[in-house]
């Protein structure tokens, strides 16, 4: 269902797993479209293949369960599987989730299992009037979306073993050092979790900017996501 304006509300996911269909007509490129659909649903892995306008390779990532993180190439498209933290409504959970994607020259196809913030917080940028110029803009501002609320993750952690580095050295407050207790290994388990899906993606970047693939342009917001990474993984070096 469209709201008054046009708009398909994201929380309302139609018979055929589509949880909106946004429209982009910037001045200076081509028309194009973001169409997210919630794989969960019953109707969106059958709505998606059964979309002739869609190469099998196009097809394969979006329905696909793999969670390596990746970008992929075939042609003038492209695709993959990118991480994101969890929209679960609690701010303090960072379950890492994965939701996958396909750009054409005229589209952008997402498609996830489990709601994702970075999905999220870039539809409501658009329904505040924000209009990526095309595809790869959006996909790069995703990745750029993630490595940064890692690294405010990574400073919470960094803060907590602060603390625990206090107590330690002046071993006064005994009840502080067992509340504490744990904070180590949960601070390394997620900078561990954190590196095994940032490293490949800084990888993959960087290998595509050696190939010069036709469909992931570089941009100012490719550029931006790629140092976005970098930094995330020098602090989780920093960290452990």
């Amino acid at each position: 269902m469209k709201s008054s304006d046009g708009l398909l509300h994201a929380q309302a996911t139609r018979p055929d797993g589509l949880s909106w269909d946004e429209e982009f007509a910037p001045a200076d490129h081509p028309h194009w479209r973001w169409l997210h659909y919630d794989i969960a649903h019953a109707g969106a892995r059958n709505a998606i293949e059964a979309d002739t306008s869609l190469p099998p390779f196009a097809r394969r990532v979006l329905t696909s369960i793999d969670e390596t993180p990746r970008l992929i190439a075939e042609g003038k498209l492209a695709g993959g599987v990118l991480p994101s933290f969890a929209r679960t409504g609690d701010a303090d959970e960072y379950s890492v989730v994965f939701w996958h994607f396909v750009m054409l020259p005229d589209r952008l196809l997402t498609a996830r299992r489990t709601s994702t913030r970075t999905l999220v917080r870039l539809w409501e940028a658009v329904q505040a009037g924000h209009k990526p110029a095309e595809p790869a803009t959006l996909v790069a501002l995703a990745i750029a979306d993630f490595a940064r609320e890692a690294r405010r993750r990574l400073k919470h952690l960094d803060d907590g073993l602060d603390a625990l580095e206090d107590a330690l050295l002046e071993r006064r407050d005994t009840s502080r050092l067992v509340e504490l207790n744990g904070t180590a290994g949960t601070s390394r388990r997620e900078a561990v979790q954190l590196k095994r899906v940032l490293a490949p993606l800084a990888r993959v970047m960087e290998e595509d900017e050696e190939e010069d693939t036709p469909a992931w342009e570089h941009s100012p917001e490719h550029d931006s996501a790629q140092r976005a990474v970098l930094a995330a993984l020098d602090e989780i070096a920093a960290l452990q």
